[in-house]
C-alpha cells in the first residue's frame, strides 16, 4: 500500500487557552454590542470580536494528519508493518539471490495483509455496524459519504445546454427557489408588517443552558464558529447571542431524477451554531402557546409522536371500521414543495387568532 507524506496543519489547544484573557474581551465585546441598534452591525461586530479573542487567547501547534491515500481503519501497527515491509523488501532487492531475505518480506507481507483485514473488519463492526443497531446510522451513512467521489452539480440553461459553471449554476437555482417560494404577502386585507415576530425576552441562562448542550463536531457554518469557540466562557457569550442574530447560506440538495434539472433540487439552510441555538429558543417557546392548540390527529414535528405512530393510529381506525363491517376510505395528499409555497402571512395570522398572550407568540 503506497503512503504518501502526512499533511500538516493548524489546530487549536484550547486546554490551553488563557480564560481570564478570554473573560476580559468578551465582556468588553458584549459591552459594544448593546450600543449598536443595526442586528447585522452587530453580528459582523460579535463575529469578528470572537474570532479575534480566540486567535489572542487560545494557542496553536501544528500537526500531522493522516495520508489522503490512507483509509479509516489505518492505525499505527498498520504503517508500522508497512514500514517493516519496505524495508525487507529493499533488502531482498539488493540481494535477490538471498533467499532468506525473501522468505522474511514474504512471511512480513502475509502478516500484513493477515493484519489489515482484521482491522478492516473491527472498525466494520464497532465503528459501523454496532452503532448502526443501536439506532445510530450518522457513522454509517458518512462513510458511504466518504467512498463516493466528489461531483460538481451540472445544470441545464435557458438556452437547454448543460453547463458546470459554478457561477451560472448558482444563478440558475437561485432564480428557481426563488419562484417556488410563495409571494403572498397580504391575508384578508391585513398588512403582514403588523404581525413580526417577538418572542419575548431572550433569558441568557437559557441561552448557557443549550451552550453547554451543543454536541462536539456539529458543522461550524457561515461564519466558522465551532462548539469549543462558543464554550470557552459560555456566560459571556450567551450574554452576546442573547443580543443578535444572524444570517444563514443556502445548498442545494438533490433529490432524485435528473441531477441537470434545478426542479429536482431543493433548498437547505447551513446555519451556523449561533442560529441554531435560537432558532431553538423560537421553537421552544412556540410549542409552549400553541401544542394544547394542534389537532391530537397532529402527528408531525410534535414531541412523543412522528410517522409510526401516525401510521398505528391509522391502522387502528382501519382495523376497528373492518371488526364492524364499515368501508374505510383515504385520501392521500402529496403537496409539491409545501414548505416553500405555504403562504407565510397564514401562518402569522393562524398564531394571532390563538388566544392568550400574543407577545410570547408572535
Amino acid at each position: 500500500m503506497r503512503v504518501t507524506k502526512k499533511p500538516l496543519h493548524t489546530v487549536k489547544q484550547y486546554h490551553k487557552a488563557d480564560l481570564d484573557k478570554f473573560s476580559d474581551e468578551m465582556w468588553r465585546l458584549k459591552h459594544d454590542l448593546a450600543n449598536i441598534d443595526d442586528v447585522d452591525e452587530m453580528w459582523n461586530h460579535f463575529s469578528l470580536g470572537i474570532k479575534k479573542s480566540i486567535n489572542d487567547c487560545v494557542p496553536t501547534t501544528v500537526v500531522s494528519s493522516k495520508p489522503y491515500e490512507e483509509p479509516v481503519w489505518f492505525d499505527k501497527k498498520c504503517r508500522k508493518l508497512v514500514a517493516k515491509e519496505r524495508q525487507l523488501y529493499n533488502k531482498w532487492k539488493e540481494k535477490k539471490s538471498d533467499t532468506t531475505s525473501e522468505a522474511l518480506y514474504k512471511s512480513k507481507r502475509r502478516e500484513a495483509k493477515k493484519y489489515f483485514n482484521q482491522a478492516k473488519r473491527t472498525y466494520v463492526e464497532s465503528r459501523l455496524c454496532k452503532p448502526l443497531l443501536e439506532g445510530n446510522s450518522k457513522p454509517f451513512y458518512r462513510h458511504l459519504r466518504g467512498q463516493r467521489p466528489k461531483q460538481h452539480i451540472s445544470l441545464l440553461n435557458t438556452d437547454g445546454d448543460i453547463t458546470d459553471d459554478p457561477a451560472v449554476c448558482s444563478t440558475i437555482l437561485n432564480t428557481h427557489f426563488h419562484n417556488q417560494f410563495n409571494k403572498t404577502h397580504a391575508l384578508h386585507g391585513q398588512d403582514p408588517a403588523s404581525h413580526k415576530p417577538n418572542c419575548g425576552e431572550i433569558e441568557v441562562y437559557g441561552v448557557i443552558k443549550l451552550l453547554n448542550s451543543l454536541k462536539s463536531g456539529k458543522a461550524p457554518g457561515p461564519d466558522g464558529l465551532k462548539k469549543e469557540d462558543l464554550t470557552l466562557d459560555t456566560e459571556q457569550t450567551a450574554g452576546c447571542l442573547s443580543l443578535i442574530f444572524n444570517k444563514s447560506n443556502v445548498t442545494p440538495i438533490h433529490k432524485s431524477g435528473s441531477k441537470q434539472n434545478a426542479n429536482n433540487y431543493r433548498p437547505i439552510s447551513l446555519t451556523s451554531i449561533p442560529c441554531k441555538l435560537l432558532e431553538h429558543i423560537v421553537l421552544r417557546n412556540l410549542l409552549e402557546k400553541i401544542d394544547s392548540w394542534l389537532h391530537n390527529r397532529q402527528h408531525g414535528f410534535r414531541k412523543g409522536l412522528s410517522c409510526e405512530t401516525q401510521i398505528c393510529a391509522t391502522l387502528h381506525e382501519i382495523i376497528g371500521a373492518t371488526d364492524k363491517n364499515s368501508s374505510v376510505h383515504a385520501a392521500v395528499l402529496d403537496l409539491s414543495k409545501a414548505f416553500d409555497r405555504l403562504p407565510h402571512a397564514l401562518l402569522m395570522q393562524k398564531l394571532t387568532d390563538i388566544p392568550g398572550d400574543r407577545k410570547s407568540v408572535v
